[in-house]
């Protein structure tokens, strides 16, 4: 399997995310639950964070139509990542100010900061060209993390969409 499928196979596994979680979210407010503002804030963050994988999967793919170098493909994809990455935590952090967690979100939010932190390491080593032959690698893994991330407020929704918050 090459690059291009691991990409695609990344994005379709992101896609399939969101879509669970829509269906979650149609169920929990079938189930006569009045949605509270922060699993609102729960679906959101799942449904954003899987269409940032998804979109962050197909990028190199589409570098790669235009004959961009494989090494500028990768970097120039790495640096959207970062980029859109620092505008979705910065967004993320205003937006949940006014939230009041459950000790499992607090959790959850360790958990995913530090995948998040972990993707964005792998990122930078491909930005900044470093193991510029494990470029893909670095990059699949990046976008990895953020499926597992993805994975885990996906759990976290499902979970607080059918029990009651601690």
């Amino acid at each position: 399997m090459n690059s291009l499928d691991h990409l695609a196979t990344i994005a379709e596994v992101a896609i399939a995310l969101a879509g669970f979680s829509a269906l979650v979210a149609i169920l929990g407010t079938r189930a006569g639950r009045e949605k509270s503002k922060l699993e609102a804030f729960r679906i959101q963050m799942m449904l954003e964070a899987s269409l940032f994988v998804v979109m962050l999967a197909l990028l190199p793919s589409i570098l790669f139509e235009f004959r961009i170098d494989d090494r500028v493909a990768w970097r120039a994809s790495a640096a959207l990542f970062l980029l859109l990455d620092l505008v979705a935590s910065v967004s993320m952090t205003v937006r949940n100010r006014e939230l009041r967690w459950a000790p499992a979100d607090r959790k959850v939010g360790y958990l995913v900061g530090s995948l998040s932190l972990a993707a964005d390491a792998a990122v930078v080593v491909v930005l900044l060209g470093f193991a510029a032959d494990r470029a893909a690698a670095l990059y699949l893994l990046a976008l990895y993390l953020n499926v597992a991330l993805s994975a885990i407020l996906f759990i976290r929704f499902a979970a607080s969409t059918f029990l009651p918050d601690e």
